[in-house]
């Protein structure tokens, strides 16, 4: 059973049966949004249509937590961003320019990144759900527990405790707007007697106030309570024992008088030889954009899909990013396939979860290896698919969605080449022969693919290469001595491409011609 069908048994089982289940993710948008927080986002959402799947209704929520106070400034933001510390996220003005607030300069390419990924969950914004009151009554218990939140949160305190002085909200000051607070006292009731650093003071009224702020390890667990969360994942730094998770779940409890959550705890996701923690304020990170303009969305997803969340998700964007495609297109075959069902059977969820192109049969399928050689040699879409049909990497009748997926494969492949592909993947086709000393039985060889090439018509790159080991043995060279002849006057290095297909990608005319010029 997939994963994520046996979190949503979980569910039924320890929440029972409801019209509907509420599965959340939520980020703090302090710093673009990174495939880590990517993971939270598709983890939750695969869990809700796994729900779905098993014929209930759920409903994927993603909150934005920004009316989190800014912190501190990212690396890649202008330090004088230091003098709006303590306002909230929503409030800070966006360092480009191109967005109304800082907050939302980092959402919106989030919010597209999930989108083309398949996901269309409900965004919430905390500023707006603050605002509207939903959480007055939720702060009202907070303060009337205060002596019981501070005994649970000391209780999960390696360091120095929290005394009586503590209070569970933060209060935004409506004359400066930052949360340089201190609340003096609170009279039981709705009276909250406070003091702010710019010299402002009020007696607020917390039935009225829309700037007053539960603190985090409150917050949290009180929105689990106040939207009827069934379902959170979060990052293993949340999940440790004594974490902000784990104190959550006795808050939900013991103030919120509602039952636990099933929470989660998903590993990290990183790039393959890449060192640390990604980190949005310090600006090593990798978008899930940059994911997404070299790999199709549906291969994207299925790394996740088939990933447990428990088990750390590295993405290799070096030439083992192509065994990625590689294992996609094997799973989509075997899925449309008629033998192996036992197998079939065992990749259906990890297909149908990843599928959002909507595919109902076996759609072309052009390798992205063979790809990435062939938007080296041409930009001409046409030309491509001609070369994929005479190649037998797709068939001759092709569908608007089979040569839609060729057109985007052929894209990635080119973004991917241009910005991720090792040197040896790279090459350049030569306009004229170069200049290159070459030994009598390599021009020999060369000559004598020619007329091949000329004389036996189209052969398929299996004949072709046959063609040429049996040129090796006639003229007594080494192979990879031929081979080298054959990249040197193509592209004037001493390997590339699989020759044979190189070959058979190229205009005849065009090798002919280069090959007998030695």
């Amino acid at each position: 059973m997939h994963w994520a069908l046996t979190f949503a048994e979980r569910i039924i089982a320890e929440r029972g049966e409801k019209k509907e289940y509420v599965c959340e993710s939520g980020i703090t948008p302090s710093g673009f949004c990174h495939i880590g927080h990517f993971r939270e986002a598709i983890t939750t959402s695969l869990v809700a249509l796994a729900l779905k799947d098993m014929g209930y209704n759920s409903r994927h929520i993603h909150i934005w937590d920004d009316y989190d106070r800014f912190r501190k400034v990212p690396s890649n933001v202008p330090s004088n961003y230091s003098d709006y510390i303590g306002l909230p996220d929503y409030k800070v003005p966006d360092p480009e320019g191109c967005h109304s607030s800082f907050a939302d300069h980092f959402m919106e390419p989030f919010e597209e990144s999930l989108s083309e990924a398949g996901m269309k969950p409900d965004f919430l914004r905390a500023s707006d759900q603050y605002k509207k009151g939903i959480y007055r009554n939720n702060i009202k218990i907070s303060l009337d527990k205060r002596g019981k939140l501070i005994e649970i949160l000391n209780s999960q305190r390696g360091g120095e405790k929290l005394d009586s002085s503590w209070y569970p909200v933060s209060i935004y000051c409506p004359s400066c707007g930052k949360d340089l607070t201190k609340i003096k006292s609170f009279d039981g009731e709705y009276a909250l007697d406070y003091s702010c650093k710019c010299g402002f003071e009020e007696t607020v009224d917390i039935r009225k106030a829309n700037y007053i702020k539960l603190k985090w390890r409150v917050d949290w667990p009180s929105r689990w309570a106040e939207l009827g969360v069934d379902y959170e994942p979060y990052g293993k730094d949340h999940g440790t024992q004594g974490g902000s998770a784990d104190t959550g779940q006795k808050v939900i409890q013991e103030i919120f008088n509602k039952p636990p959550i099933i929470g989660v705890t998903y590993e990290f996701v990183s790039l393959k030889g890449a060192a640390g923690k990604m980190s949005s304020s310090k600006g090593n990170v990798i978008l899930p954009s940059d994911i997404l303009s070299v790999m199709e969305p549906d291969v994207f997803r299925y790394l996740f899909v088939k990933t447990k969340p428990a088990k750390e998700l590295k993405i290799a964007l070096d030439l083992d990013f192509l065994n990625a495609y590689d294992e996609f297109d094997r799973v989509e075959a075997t899925y449309f396939g008629d033998e192996e069902i036992d197998k079939r059977d065992k990749y259906d969820k990890l297909y149908e979860f990843s599928n959002i192109w909507g595919y109902n049969s076996l759609p072309a399928q052009p390798s992205f290896r063979f790809m990435s050689v062939l938007v080296q040699i041409t930009s001409d879409i046409d030309r491509i698919i001609k070369i994929l049909q005479k190649e037998g990497h797709v068939k001759n009748e092709l569908s608007s969605l089979d040569i839609e997926r060729i057109k985007t494969r052929a894209k990635l492949a080119a973004n991917w080449v241009r910005l991720y592909a090792p040197e040896m993947i790279k090459f350049q086709l030569l306009d004229s022969p170069p200049d290159v000393e070459l030994l009598s039985a390599q021009k020999e060889g060369l000559r004598m693919i020619s007329d091949i090439l000329m004389e036996e018509g189209d052969l398929t790159d299996v004949e072709l290469h046959n063609k040429i080991y049996e040129i090796t043995s006639k003229i007594q060279i080494e192979p990879k001595v031929l081979f080298g002849a054959i990249y040197q006057v193509l592209i004037g290095k001493d390997s590339g491409p699989k020759a044979a297909a190189f070959i058979n990608a190229l205009e005849k005319d065009f090798v002919v011609e280069r090959f007998r010029s030695y």
